[in-house]
């Protein structure tokens, strides 16, 4: 049966219960606090950089085991099916970087000595006026 205002005798003792209790003061430690939140936002960080670092190297490693084929087709063939596409070996002037691999380079150093390294070649440099600096 409910009683005037509206509770019944479950309810009151609920109310009686809640109006017993009395909340506890507590200091919260500024420099406690400041020091976990910096240790969550240094810890995600972490994990976000740690997570980068692992994508990268398993794209990476991906690349290096993934099986690289080319099909070359002599450039005289006249006949092209569908998509396939002519890809003719590297010419001469191509593999002239090859020479100055440093495998290379060792190689010849083993062989002759360092008179076998080629004469360096200085990069190409242009004279600028005053007015194309800004």
């Amino acid at each position: 049966m409910q009683e005037q205002n509206g509770l019944n005798p479950a309810q009151r003792e609920l109310e009686a219960a809640l109006e017993a209790m009395i909340p506890t003061i507590t200091r919260a430690d500024p420099i406690a606090a400041a020091f976990t939140a910096g240790t969550k936002l240094g810890r995600r960080r972490a994990r976000f950089w740690q997570t980068v670092t692992a994508i990268t190297l398993a794209v990476g490693i991906g690349i290096h085991f993934a099986p690289i084929t080319h099909n070359y087709v002599p450039a005289s063939s006249s006949e092209v099916h569908g998509t396939t596409a002519l890809l003719q070996p590297p010419s001469a002037p191509t593999r002239r970087w090859l020479d100055q691999s440093l495998l290379m380079l060792q190689k010849a150093v083993d062989n002759s000595g360092v008179d076998a390294l080629p004469a360096p070649r200085p990069a190409p440099v242009r004279a600028i006026g005053g007015s194309e600096i800004l």
